[in-house]
């Protein structure tokens, strides 16, 4: 396997130490605007929102947990708290039935390619 060395400000880093300098370098945020959207919009308790700092896990901004939580990284902006969000709608208020007529009536729009381009240039 081949190790990858990364070039930054004059000093070479592996995929590792690159990714914890450049994580060092990004500002924290407040997460009070993702935590407010939370509350009202799905009536979360606080106890159900965790800020972590830094990467959730060292590589996610966000994480809906099976018990319902959500987890948010203090890196994270607020469209990281609205994707979160779907999880768990989609995962606790949702059926099974409910989720599957879901999917099945995106792959019957016309333009679903293009949805799906759109959705794999963000993430």
């Amino acid at each position: 396997m081949t190790k990858c060395s990364y070039q930054y400000k004059g000093k070479k880093y592996s995929t590792d130490r690159i990714l914890r300098e450049l994580i060092n370098e990004l500002p924290s945020r407040s997460q009070q605007e993702s935590i407010d959207f939370l509350k009202e919009q799905l009536d979360m308790s606080e106890d159900e929102i965790v800020v972590v700092k830094g990467l959730i896990e060292g590589k996610a901004l966000g994480r809906f947990k099976a018990d319902g939580k959500i987890l948010l990284s203090d890196l994270a902006t607020p469209d990281v708290a609205y994707h979160e969000a779907f999880h768990r709608v989609w995962r606790l208020f949702l059926s099974p039935e409910e989720r599957l007529q879901a999917i099945k009536e995106i792959k019957s729009r016309k333009n679903i390619q293009n949805l799906m381009n759109a959705y794999r240039e963000v993430y």
